[in-house]
């Protein structure tokens, strides 16, 4: 049997100009659909007729589902969930809050109300495994599809039910197989939307029948492989995905999740969250798994009943988790330990050209950490565009940013423009600073000729760019708008204490725009300050090892500034809390005794420390099961000062064996 199904496009990009009055001119972008009627095919057999072949129970060997990235994981979590409950994720549908989102439903018209209806019928379904063949196919395609420039189901005369067979997955055999493509999509999340909300020409603006809903929300299939890719060609971009469906009759159902680290606290997989190198072992399955880079697993099973699923390894305690397994259907189990932020420990005070130890508290799965440490300045500087392109990072057309006929103060000003075609244009300060709670940023502000779909924005990121938030915006007017410059203030106080970098964004957000780079059109901006903090200087990055110490060394008097973050085998995690340090010209030396250890219970020692000379501030507890090597810093030790220099340090040890013990005071 094999399904029929065409494709239907739109241009990629249709550009429409017409000026109007002066100097106004307008674009209009329209969205593109997924291909209509992705292809669905079974051929299923009686179960009489089937030649599955199991292993005996005996020792798990390795099963490999692949290796998707973190996208292709944030694409299988998005369908799971989509596939658990349906109703829930109509509600998601019909209220979205990406613009691209709501101007594809407003280009389609797309009726939310009926949306939600429809959904209604949907009952859940299981879980999806990743599988490997099925992985390297939509890949496959999805490249495909960039290099030929085209959104096709089909590889010039090579169908998808062949495609699937060629790539090793014999669905005629007995199984079924689906696909939904898309070659224009923005992000995971609006490919995601695409597919369930199925925009496109047909009742209430979506494809009818909706066959990429459909597809994702077929309870026969188990098991799927999401191909994404990056790349751009005359028609399809900037995003190519293909998702791919499959049932085998001679394969069992799976446990499949993810193993990740909750870092935003939405109960949610994120790109970037995955845990690699735990082992999942399911009781009673000839099958164990160890989680990808993404932290994908499954594990095959045979029967039914109430089993328990072990996590283990990555430096994780084994834990356990119970899930009730229904014959034939696949399960989904999730690990999600909490994550603890790798906080520094060590002296607050350093001599200059005098290394100082410090010490990482360890996360589990981490292979090793990154230090990055900073000087602290006062900053003063007023930026008003007299020095150049010197002090600023630009992303900007083929235009003259710098002017002297349009100014605040001073001999220059910056002017930000959009040319055709339209888009962001932004001037980033090329510092970095750590503001304080009385921190302020001022600008003289004057935004010309624009139109509402023209927006000038300050804005800040405090994660070195992946996101940014307004601090102050001013929208076009659609005539001459300022004549004369405005001084803006805004406070930095939300901000105290962090790493953050400041930029202008002359913002497109889609529509009519001025177009002209001439006198008095776009944006301009003079006598930026930043009052009340202090600049990043002197930054370092350096590798720290597994063990989570390190040696630090002021090279100057002043203020400095730590922090840890942990590597994972494929990604960082973020960075842990700012440690700051001080250096002086001279510190004395500290000698101390270390007291005889006693047991103060069955699970606790107490180590007695006596100051002989010096002040230290910072003591530290490492312990061993030999004298000569091994020692090991105790993050959980308690130090309590008993006057007159004397201090006891507490820590949790087992009793059995010998134990050795070092203090070191700085």
């Amino acid at each position: 049997m094999r399904a029929s199904y065409y494709l239907s496009l739109a241009s990629k990009v249709t550009l429409t100009f017409c000026f109007v009055n002066a100097c106004q001119a307008f674009a209009q972008i329209f969205p593109n659909a997924p291909a209509e009627n992705p292809p669905f095919s079974s051929a299923l057999q009686s179960a009489a007729s089937l030649d599955v072949q199991l292993q005996a129970v005996g020792d798990p060997t390795l099963y490999d589902c692949g290796n998707p990235t973190d996208l292709e994981q944030q694409c299988l979590e998005l369908i799971n969930r989509a596939r658990a409950n349906p109703q829930a994720e109509a509600l998601r549908l019909a209220f979205p809050t990406d613009p691209s989102v709501l101007a594809s439903y407003k280009f389609y018209n797309v009726d939310t109300n009926l949306l939600v209806t429809q959904f209604a019928s949907i009952t859940p379904a299981q879980p999806l495994a990743f599988n490997a063949i099925l992985m390297a196919a939509g890949r496959q395609h999805s490249q495909w599809m960039l290099v030929n420039d085209v959104q096709s189901h089909a590889e010039g005369a090579l169908l998808t039910d062949q495609r699937f067979i060629n790539a090793g997955y014999p669905w005629n055999k007995g199984g079924s197989f689906g696909e939904n493509i898309f070659a224009y999509t923005l992000s995971v999340p609006y490919a995601h939307v695409a597919f369930n909300t199925d925009w496109g020409n047909g009742i209430g603006g979506m494809q009818t029948p909706p066959g990429h809903r459909n597809s994702i929300h077929k309870d026969i299939f188990r098991e799927a492989g999401i191909g994404l890719i990056f790349g751009s060609n005359t028609n399809v971009g900037p995003q190519l995905i293909t998702e791919e469906f499959g049932f085998l009759q001679a394969t069992r159902p799976f446990v499949t999740g993810v193993a990740y680290y909750d870092l935003n606290g939405n109960q949610f997989y994120d790109p970037g969250e995955g845990i690699q190198g735990v082992r999942v072992d399911l009781e009673g399955s000839d099958r164990y798994a160890v989680t990808t880079s993404s932290g994908a697993y499954a594990v095959p099973y045979s029967g039914s009943g109430a089993r328990r699923v072990q996590f283990s390894g990555a430096g994780f305690l084994t834990s356990t988790q119970s899930v009730t397994l229904v014959g034939g259907q696949n399960s989904k189990v999730d690990f999600t330990p909490f994550y603890p932020q790798t906080v520094i420990a060590g002296p607050r005070v350093l001599a200059i050209s005098k290394a100082g130890s410090f010490y990482g508290s360890r996360v589990n799965g981490a292979t090793s950490y990154e230090l990055r440490a900073v000087g602290l300045t006062p900053f003063t500087d007023v930026e008003g565009a007299e020095n150049g392109v010197s002090n600023v990072l630009t992303e900007i057309g083929n235009y003259p940013l710098i002017v002297s006929d349009v100014k605040a103060h001073g001999t220059s000003a910056f002017h930000l423009v959009q040319p055709t075609p339209p888009r962001p244009q932004s001037l980033q300060i090329a510092r970095s600073f750590f503001p304080r709670a009385e921190s302020r940023l001022s600008f003289s502000s004057r935004l010309g000729w624009a139109s509402s779909s023209q927006v000038a924005r300050a804005q800040v990121t405090g994660d070195d760019g992946a996101h940014w938030q307004d601090l102050w915006s001013r929208t076009g007017t659609g005539d001459k708008g300022q004549t004369a410059f405005e001084v803006v203030n805004v406070s930095l106080s939300g901000f105290a204490d962090q790493e953050i970098k400041v930029r202008f964004l002359y913002d497109f957000i889609g529509g009519t725009y001025f177009p002209q780079t001439d006198k008095d059109v776009g944006y301009y901006l003079d006598d930026v300050a930043l009052t009340g903090l202090d600049q990043v200087s002197q930054p370092r990055t350096n590798s720290v090892p597994a063990t989570g110490q390190f040696d630090f060394t002021a090279t100057a008097l002043g203020r400095y500034r730590l922090q840890l973050r942990p590597i994972l085998p494929n990604h960082p995690l973020p960075w842990g809390p700012l440690f700051e340090v001080s250096s002086s010209n001279a510190l004395a030396s500290v000698a101390l005794k270390l007291l005889t250890p006693r047991f103060t219970d069955a699970t606790h020692w107490e180590v007695p420390v006596q100051i002989l000379s010096g002040a230290p501030t910072f003591l530290s507890l490492e312990s061993s099961s030999t004298p000569l090597s091994g020692w090991e810093y105790q993050s959980t030790a308690t130090v309590e000062s008993l006057g007159g220099g004397g201090y006891r340090i507490v820590v949790a040890e087992p009793q059995s064996g010998s134990r050795f013990f070092r203090v070191r005071a700085q």
